[in-house]
């Protein structure tokens, strides 16, 4: 998908925002809708792009585009704010003035920029939707039964997130289903994930993971440091602070540590070594013991597998989070991982 078209993170003054860009000619940006990503583009967009400079963004809060932490009113995902995002999205990538077009809440966005900066627009495209006032003031039964989503969404903080939580996957196509045929998107559009069953796999995963450390918090999210941010919360900041310190700069540290280990104290390196590795290992079996028997003693049988797991946790996971973190920094890996999960490719070979 998105053949010929880069893949960005854009910084703007409240969050992050992952965009696509292909093609060349005037402007066009693309919004989505509920409950998409850009990726709903993914068959019209290449074709725009012959002769336009094609746009296609996340909007806050949805895909890989940043999640500013939001409030009792719910002010940090407004359509204003959202607005915002995305004219300072095209400011950063050199247009000024630009066409826009927008799908269901993608459409919500544009009506709403059109009127906060009528003077960026060349022209602008809503799909799908009338004005909300409208439909708020006309709305009865059969509207609240087929939109219930907007009255279920704007329940108050944590309703929406645990109920959807418990099963998001099937939320999700369901959501989808109900407006549109799934097979009219293309398959590795709908995201799917494996679970890993060979050490090949497993490593695969963990390298995309431990990339995310990279992707996710010193990019999507290295604003939230920043305490100019109207968004700006130490307790968010304090959560960068802890990843970039003990899981990104400490794995850094680790080869370095270990020369420093043999090069002062020499052969009694290797009994440091092992203590500590015996020591994580009874740390880890307690954690799982009390684990398995919170759950009914169900698992006490993997039990023997324990030594096992600390040992490659401690040797071969922390390898591959040192390399993913390299890969990342110095060679931006994950914007050029071809990698499509096994259940998507079963689809598209059917296909």
């Amino acid at each position: 998908m998105f053949e010929g078209f880069d893949l960005r993170d854009v910084a703007t003054r409240a969050t992050s925002i992952r965009v696509r860009i292909g093609g060349a000619g005037p402007p066009l940006l693309l919004l989505h809708g509920y409950p998409q990503t850009h990726v709903m583009w993914h068959r019209v967009a290449p074709a725009v792009a012959e002769r336009c400079t094609v746009v296609c963004a996340d909007l806050r809060g949805y895909g890989d585009s940043g999640k500013p932490t939001s409030d009792p009113k719910h002010a940090a995902y407004s359509k204003r704010a959202t607005a915002q995002d995305m004219i300072e999205l095209m400011a950063a990538l050199g247009f000024t003035r630009f066409r826009l077009a927008g799908h269901d809440r993608g459409g919500r966005v544009a009506h709403r920029l059109a009127l906060d900066h009528p003077e960026r627009l060349e022209s602008v495209a809503v799909l799908d939707i009338v004005p909300t006032r409208t439909v708020f003031r006309a709305t009865n039964q059969a509207l609240a039964s087929a939109y219930y989503h907007w009255f279920f969404l704007s329940q108050p903080y944590d309703l929406p997130e645990r109920l959807i939580g418990a099963d998001p996957g099937y939320y999700l196509r369901r959501m989808l289903g109900a407006w549109a045929a799934l097979d009219r998107f293309a398959p590795e559009a709908l995201a799917l994930t494996d679970v890993p069953i060979t050490l090949s796999a497993l490593t695969g995963q963990r390298m995309r993971w431990d990339r995310g450390l990279i992707t996710i918090w010193t990019r999507k999210f290295r604003g939230a440091l920043d305490p100019r941010r109207v968004t700006f919360q130490i307790a968010d900041a304090m959560v960068i602070v802890d990843i970039l310190f003990f899981q990104i700069a400490l794995a850094l540290v680790f080869p370095v540590y270990m020369v420093w280990l043999f090069y002062a104290v020499g052969d009694l390196a290797i009994t440091v070594i092992v203590t500590t590795l015996i020591a994580y290992a009874v740390l880890d079996l307690l954690a799982f013991l009390t684990a398995a028997a919170l759950d009914g003693g169900r698992l006490l049988g993997l039990a023997v597998y324990m030594p096992f797991y600390t040992a490659m946790q401690i040797s071969i996971m922390r390898l591959i989070r040192i390399v993913a973190i390299m890969q990342e920094l110095i060679f931006r890996s994950s914007y050029r991982d071809p990698y499509v999960p096994e259940r998507v490719m079963q689809v598209v070979e059917r296909v």
